[in-house]
């Protein structure tokens, strides 16, 4: 996600949209097709946060339950845990011996590029609000990746609407303004 962090901060605060806007994003950014996503469940969220000792925000579960797609940009968090796409074997990969997969221990990795650019929660510092902040790692830099300029989201919410407008933008600037708008 290095084009989105490239972008520097967010600019101001935040726009607070609705999950309707969120989903008419995330529609208009990823219209082209995206991948089916298995549907999380009580079950599948409680076992992803005792296996990787967090919580998972509501607000990513909640968006994860309406969005049919939401794995074409997110770890999968549904009942598929053989999936590749899996957020339990995504982290396995990025947290194994190899040295080119290599992020810090705390980082819950959520999203990846084929590039190795990774989205994730900063397991060590627990918000006031009860979310884990989402920060970038560049995981072909390994562990001693210096993550300090990029930006920092305090909430999930915050990064999930930057990155979809971020997207939704590029792949059309005038639907997506329509859809800011009506906030």
């Amino acid at each position: 996600m290095r084009r989105v962090a490239e972008l520097g901060s967010l600019g101001g605060a935040a726009r607070v949209l609705t999950i309707e806007q969120l989903l008419d994003l995330f529609a208009v950014a990823f219209a082209h097709g995206h991948r089916r996503s298995s549907v999380p469940t009580a079950e599948s969220v409680s076992r992803i946060n005792r296996e990787l000792g967090i919580v998972l925000p509501v607000s990513f579960v909640e968006f994860s339950r309406r969005c049919p797609g939401y794995s074409t940009l997110f770890a999968s968090i549904g009942e598929d845990f053989n999936d590749a796409y899996h957020i339990l074997n995504i982290n396995r990969d990025f947290h194994g011996d190899e040295p080119h997969y290599r992020v810090p221990s705390w980082l819950v990795v959520f999203n990846h590029g084929h590039d190795e650019d990774c989205d994730g929660f900063d397991s060590r510092k627990l918000g006031a609000d009860g979310e884990y902040p989402v920060v970038y790692w560049d995981a072909s830099q390994g562990v001693g990746f210096d993550n300090a300029r990029w930006p920092v989201f305090t909430r999930f919410n915050d990064y999930l609407e930057f990155t979809l407008t971020y997207h939704a933008n590029i792949s059309d600037k005038e639907r997506a303004e329509r859809i800011i708008r009506t906030a």
